[in-house]
């Protein structure tokens, strides 16, 4: 069967699995250029204004031109239809019957997008949704553009009673805010449940994105590029609440314990004295490391837990056991905050910054930088 189009790439099935749907990956958007010379005959002026040169030295500007309804126009709707002698098809999503003696095209769907990457079928609406980019090749110029060529959609492809399709493009970039966003790391969702931009009780969370805006997967889920059954958000949410369910129970690869942090100012509470115990004995098992992080005077100490206690970021201290690491800072009236690491990153968050063998306290003390590696004590010059 031959497709009118370049690179096929995207297959999907109705739910009966009747029709079969072909994406055209390069489609194009139905457009072309026109000479400057047609732009003198048809008596358009040059789009672009030079003050510091005659007008008559300015270079004929044709246009990009692009085929709708009403003839060939470009992006200030102006007419150029008699200087494009031909049609140009745009045929992005092709309908094949498969229930024919002998399959073949039965519709093709356009306006869909340029380029065309993937495409599902909505069991229950029968609704098709392509994800693609459409491209801003109709506007001339940098100042029009500003810098941006192209729009990321998913286009959603519906079902008319009359037996066509009707097309709508849903463009997710409002999503980002007016800037760049993330994907997500799915193993780590759960650290970024909640909001720090308002009031009220919170959790320690900073949000879905860059601003906090979204403070839970529900909320992120109703955002307009998401899909789900239901005719009432009610009915929407279950299915939304499902897929969180599934998010927050997606594999982190690492134990629980790591990310949890303590600070104390006071006397232990039990809650306390029971989860700074726990942190221990998952330090312990190797599930995590377990640092402390405290300013003395002004210097900011750090400690690792291990076996013997915790040791500190000097080498001529001995290792402290928690009481006593807990009393050095009560005496002192500064905090201390306990926190789980991933395992083998304790030594560089707490004792040595820079790997290099010595200690974050002891270089400071002999002048040197605990944060570049290069940058090591000078030996002790014996002495006789």
């Amino acid at each position: 069967m031959t497709l009118f189009g370049t690179k096929p790439r995207a297959l999907a099935a109705s739910a009966d699995g009747r029709y079969l749907y072909a994406a055209v990956y390069l489609s194009a958007n139905g457009t072309t250029t026109v000479s400057g010379e047609d732009a003198v005959r048809l008596g358009y002026i040059p789009q672009l204004d030079f003050d510091d040169i005659p007008f008559d030295a300015i270079p004929k500007q044709g246009a990009i031109v692009q085929r709708t309804e009403r003839g060939w126009r470009d992006y200030q709707q102006r007419d150029w239809t008699s200087a494009v002698p031909f049609d140009l098809p745009d045929y992005d999503v092709f309908v094949i019957d498969t229930a024919l003696e002998s399959p073949k095209v039965v519709e093709r769907i356009r306006t869909v997008g340029t380029v065309l990457f993937n495409m599902t079928v909505q069991p229950s609406s029968g609704e098709i949704r392509v994800s693609n980019t459409e491209a801003l090749n109709l506007l001339p110029y940098e100042s029009r553009l500003r810098a941006k060529f192209a729009h990321n959609h998913i286009t959603r492809i519906h079902s008319t009673p009359s037996g066509g399709h009707q097309v709508r493009a849903v463009n997710f970039e409002h999503v980002q805010i007016g800037r760049d966003m993330k994907t997500a790391h799915l193993r780590n969702i759960y650290q970024k449940v909640g909001r720090f931009n308002v009031s009220g009780p919170q959790v320690a969370g900073y949000g879905l994105l860059h601003d906090g805006t979204m403070g839970t997967v529900v909320d992120f889920l109703r955002l307009d590029p998401f899909f789900f059954p239901g005719k009432t958000q009610e009915e929407k949410d279950v299915t939304r609440r499902l897929l969180n369910s599934y998010i927050m129970a997606f594999d982190t690869g690492m134990a629980p314990a790591v990310g949890r942090q303590l600070t104390l100012s006071s006397e232990l509470n039990e809650e306390e004295r029971r989860l700074i115990h726990l942190l221990m004995t998952r330090a312990g098992a190797g599930d995590c490391d377990l640092t402390a992080k405290g300013w003395q005077g002004a210097a900011l100490r750090g400690w690792l837990y291990r076996k013997d206690g915790f040791d500190s970021d000097r080498s001529d201290e001995a290792p402290l056991r928690l009481e006593a690491l807990l009393s050095r800072y009560l005496q002192s009236g500064e905090p201390i905050t306990f926190t789980c690491v991933p395992p083998g990153d304790g030594l560089r968050s707490a004792l040595d910054r820079d790997l290099d063998g010595y200690r974050d306290r002891d270089e400071i003390l002999a002048g040197s930088d605990p944060a570049d590696s290069n940058s090591m004590p000078r030996p002790k010059t014996p002495t006789t």
